[in-house]
């Protein structure tokens, strides 16, 4: 009797827990869309004030922007930018071959335990093809 009172006791505070952690996700999804919603709002509400401070008024911007058209700003800026993508790309390759190296240990030890007489398929640790094979 006592242990079924027990059981009854530990599966209400579960189910309390339960609720409770469900009310805690609803709450942070909520405050979490608020602040996304409230920082795309400032931002077209800066952008707007930007644009209403400037309407109809001679100003430096002008001058800046002419001097950057002139320069053929627009080839830096995308020289730069594919610059940028090309360090991304070798950074991640890097990365990649980082976690790879990484878990290969990690998963060889864990087939070992599955399998002792499991071979090896003598891959380098970072995955690359073995030279022998290209």
């Amino acid at each position: 009797m006592k242990a079924k009172a027990d059981r009854k006791r530990d599966t209400d505070l579960r189910l309390a827990e339960i609720k409770i952690a469900a009310v805690a996700t609803t709450v942070t999804s909520i405050i979490t869309s608020l602040i996304k919603w409230a920082g795309i709002v400032a931002v077209f509400y800066f952008g707007w004030r930007m644009v209403d401070s400037l309407s109809g008024k001679e100003t430096n911007a002008n001058i800046l922007m002419n001097t950057l058209l002139e320069l053929k700003a627009d080839r830096w800026v995308a020289y730069i930018l594919a610059g940028g993508a090309v360090v991304f790309g070798f950074n991640e390759r890097l990365l990649r071959k980082r976690k790879v190296a990484e878990l290969t240990g990690r998963n060889s030890s864990l087939e070992k335990l599955l399998d002792q007489k499991r071979s090896s398929s003598t891959l380098p640790a970072t995955g690359d093809t073995r030279s022998e094979d290209r």
